[in-house]
Formats: C-alpha cells, structure tokens, sequence
C-alpha cells in the first residue's frame, strides 16, 4: 500500500525513523533531553617497564653526590695559624737583677707598644722601677725603634728591662759601663747608664713621660673609666686638647693632659687591672 507520497509502509517507517532521531526529544518540562555517554578515563598501561640493556645501564652516568676530596679538603681548609703572642710575666731565668727575656725586649723596643706600657707599669708586675736621678737624660734608642720627644727628667719613674754590658754576665763582676735599656710610661724605650737610676723614687713626687689618651686602644680605654678619677679627667682633657697637638700642645691641654696622665698612673699603682693589649711584640719563635 502506498500512501500519498507514493512510498510504501516500510519504507516511510524508515524515513520516520531517521527523521526523529535527528530532532531531541522534549519531556513534560520543555527542556530537551540529550543522551550523553559519560566520559571514559584512559586505561592505565598493564605494561611492565622495560628493562635496560647492559650496554645502556654502563652507558647512564651515576647519580651525583655532593663530596670533598682529600687533597680538595686540604686546598680549602685554613692554613694552621701561628701561635699569638704572649706576655712574659716573669723573670728570664738565669738573670740577676731580673730582666725581661731578651727576645722581648728587642722586639718591645723596636716599636711602640702604648698600652702594654700600662700593663706592664701595673701594681704587682715583677718588673724593677728605677728612678732618674739626673736632671736630663736624652732617651736614645739603640734599637731604632720609636722614641719620645721628651727627655728623661729628674723623679721620672721607668721600667729596667734589662741590664747590658759588663754587669749583665750572671754572677760575675766585670769592671766597666752598664747599661740598661728601660721602658717608659708612654710606651717608648730608652739605653740608660745605670748609674743614672737609683732604685726608689729621688723625690716625693714621681713623674712620668706623658700618656697619650688617643694612642690607647679602646678596651683599654674602657677599664682605665671606670676610675672616676680618670674618666673625670678624661672629660677635661677632650675639649682643652681641641685642635692642639700633642708633640707640641697649648699651655691648657699640656695642663690637662698632664693631669690625666697623673690620674691613670694612680689608679694603676691603687690596683686598677687593664685587660691584655691587642698588640704585643711578636718575640716568640
């Protein structure tokens, strides 16, 4: 049978078909229905790894480890250092009167060593004071070393370091000149004939070469003000010394810089402990 298009049932259900496929299908609500598939994950691999060849595992470089060879260990490590100096705290052994050891000595006076001029002039230090009993005494250095301006005067009070010349030969007596060589407060040394010292103070009032407050390292500095003398005369000494050397100062800062040096010899003759200087003589083989 046909109907009015002229194609037979079957084939008109099959146009139908095709056509209502093609149109989306609305439910009660209006809104249209679309199948969808959910979306497939991909399938893991069940494959096993392959495993390389002997050639290809001889061929992968090793995994890198951070190490240090010995000889690279000793390229980079610190060389050793060598060992600091010190300061001698007693008598060279075998010298009478005490003396410094030699090799100090050279090294001390071939420069300029400012504070440990004041350790060393400290209360209970084993070194021998003298005492100048000349009226002038130029301060020559024979180890060509730094040398004060300021000739050694009458009352002054220095350190004897070490006996030279005929009287140094342990227990013999050698007619002839001695000399010594002596450590001033200032930090500067001088060669004396020990006929010029006498071994107490000649007058009631002991001086010193002069103490240069600038020329002190800041620890140092720090123990001697916490004398409340010396910090009060350090106050003083700052704005009077403005502007004016020390070599050659105005009549008020060689007045206050006077007065300073006599407060920190006595606060260190009382007792007043000072740390050991930075700088030391490297005297020691």
């Amino acid at each position: 049978m046909k109907n009015s298009l002229g194609l037979g049932r079957p084939l008109w259900r099959g146009v139908l078909a095709t056509l209502l496929g093609a149109v989306p299908l609305q439910g009660c609500g209006g809104q249209a229905r679309v199948a969808t598939e959910p979306a497939r994950a991909p399938l893991a691999s069940t494959r096993p790894p392959a495993t390389p060849s002997a050639d290809e595992l001889a061929n992968t470089p090793a995994p890198t480890t951070e190490h240090t060879s010995v000889s690279e260990a000793s390229a980079t490590a610190p060389a050793a250092s060598e060992p600091a100096p010190t300061l001698p705290t007693a008598c060279e052994a075998g010298t009478e009167p005490c003396s410094a050891p030699a090799k100090f000595v050279e090294h001390l006076c071939h420069g300029k060593f400012s504070d440990l001029a004041l350790v060393m002039f400290s209360k209970g230090t084993p070194w021998r004071r003298g005492y100048v009993k000349a009226e002038k005494v130029e301060p020559v250095n024979i180890y060509e070393g730094e040398r004060s301006e300021r000739w050694l005067e009458f009352g002054e009070e220095v350190l004897v370091l070490r006996t030279r010349g005929p009287g140094s030969h342990a227990g013999v007596q050698v007619s002839g000149p001695t000399d010594v060589d002596v450590l001033r407060w200032d930090g500067t040394c001088a060669t004396v004939r020990q006929e010029m010292l006498r071994p107490y103070p000649t007058n009631t009032t002991i001086l010193t070469a002069r103490i240069v407050w600038k020329h002190l390292d800041t620890p140092i500095q720090d123990a001697l003000l916490t004398n409340p003398v010396v910090a009060h005369a350090s106050e003083k000494e700052k704005p009077a010394c403005h502007g004016s050397t020390m070599k050659h100062p105005d009549a008020p800062c060689d007045k206050a810089s006077q007065k300073l040096t006599d407060a920190i010899t006595i606060a260190l003759r009382g007792g007043l402990a000072l740390p050991t200087p930075a700088k030391l003589p490297a005297w020691q083989d």
